[in-house]
């Protein structure tokens, strides 16, 4: 009954009628999942609850996708929105409401990516860093660093070899 019985329902109707493009089929198969999570979730019961959680189910794949792609240098808002099989418009609303944009999330992740890599050992040049983690130059990647970290990329990374 309920959102379980839909849940039921359209995956018979899926399965049935299951597109031959894999690429359909994956992005069905997505909304069917966050379809079962609204089923499955008791605090689902009210319109804007299934609603939160839908949003919240796409941030999460948004959030996934990102975190997968960050050293494709096409890593973009288009590119996210095509992955989760949602409008660019929507995954921008799913942003805003988390209090950022997707290319403010792509940018930090990035940062943080490239951070991690400067504490291992022998990271390589400075600049094939700021390359392999889509920065369009070493300086662009070394201001961004400086604001996000407070400190330069150089600084860090010699701060992690010191004794």
């Amino acid at each position: 009954e309920g959102l379980g019985a839909l849940f039921t329902t359209m995956a018979q109707q899926v399965q049935a009628q299951a597109p031959d493009n894999g690429r359909a089929a994956g992005v069905l198969s997505r909304h069917l999942i966050d379809l079962l999570a609204l089923a499955v979730d008791r605090n689902s019961d009210t319109t804007d609850g299934a609603r939160s959680s839908v949003r919240a189910a796409h941030l999460h794949r948004a959030e996934e996708v990102i975190r997968r792609n960050l050293s494709n240098p096409d890593l973009s808002p288009d590119m996210v929105a095509e992955a989760c099989g949602i409008s660019k418009r929507y995954l921008h609303e799913v942003f805003a409401d988390a209090n950022g944009t997707v290319s403010q999330f792509i940018r930090e992740q990035r940062l943080i990516a490239a951070r991690d890599l400067l504490q291992m050992p022998n990271p390589g040049p400075m600049s094939d860093i700021a390359y392999r983690f889509g920065f369009s130059d070493q300086a662009q990647f070394s201001r961004l660093f400086k604001a996000m970290f407070g400190q330069t990329p150089s600084s860090f990374r010699a701060g992690q070899t010191a004794p």
